[in-house]
């Protein structure tokens, strides 16, 4: 899990899989968290 901060705001990550694959963002949209996204993130990064 990571966070990053440019111009004042904060941004949560989580970064999954081999770092030599192609990225793939996952953006949570309004009422929900990163967690809604916990199967897919397994699915592609590999179960890591």
């Amino acid at each position: 899990m990571t966070t990053v901060t440019k111009g004042g705001v904060q941004i949560f990550c989580k970064d999954r899989g081999p770092k030599s694959a192609q990225p793939i963002v996952f953006h949570r949209g309004w009422l929900l968290s990163s967690d809604n996204w916990g199967i897919q993130m397994l699915l592609f990064g590999g179960a890591s």
